[in-house]
């Protein structure tokens, strides 16, 4: 499962000339003043500038992985393991699949197991997949790509300020979203906070995790 750090991602290079290049401010996303102010507090301390939105209906945390920041619904709870056995009844539910007779033959089941246990290697995928902390942020800021804007999401270089990954090796079903750098998380709330969408983001907690 993934672990975090607890260090914090000191400013990087690419991150400096995001903010300080001339298409990023000519383009409206990061005013010349805003980056200004997140390139001395990253300079002088290593952490963040997360402006508080003027509304708030969710608060996402952000864990430092060491060369990256992984995003994580504070909601969805703070537990990274693997959930607790769950019935085949609760496995389809989670799905929002329908339980048909055809479903259970599928699976090669028969009525009475639904309420037994699930297989485990298959709830674990679903938990990565749309239960976990980091599926549910990854769900969240996927629906706001198109207002966060292509410099903010797109695959370019120095303004990729936040990376979706599905399924980040061939044995795992994990979705995340990913930020580079503190000078990156920075622009990420304060694009969050442009577009009004209500999400804070705090760095995670030590003890939480």
């Amino acid at each position: 499962m993934l672990k975090p750090l607890k260090r914090r991602h000191a400013i990087s290079i690419s991150c400096r000339q995001f903010l300080i290049g001339a298409s990023a401010t000519i383009a409206g996303i990061i005013l010349p003043s805003f980056a200004d102010k997140v390139l001395s507090q990253v300079a002088d301390t290593g952490i963040p500038l997360l402006e508080v939105p003027k509304t708030q209906n969710q608060l996402f945390y952000a864990l430092y992985m060491d060369e990256y920041y992984l995003i994580t619904d504070a909601a969805a709870g703070p537990d990274f393991d693997l959930p607790p056995p769950t019935s085949w009844r609760k496995y389809f539910k989670f799905n929002q699949t329908e339980i048909t007779d055809r479903l259970i033959e599928e699976y090669d089941l028969s009525a009475s197991d639904l309420g037994g246990e699930a297989d485990a290697y298959m709830v674990g995928e679903q938990w990565e997949y749309l239960r976990s902390p980091y599926a549910q942020a990854y769900v969240k800021l996927r629906e706001l790509e198109a207002q966060l804007g292509p410099k903010i999401t797109g695959d370019g270089g120095d303004l990729r300020h936040i990376t979706f990954n599905d399924f980040t090796n061939p044995g795992s079903s994990a979705r995340l979203a990913e930020v580079p750098c503190a000078v990156g998380l920075s622009c990420l709330q304060h694009r969050l906070n442009a577009i009004n969408s209500g999400i804070k983001i705090e760095m995670a907690p030590d003890k939480m995790y």
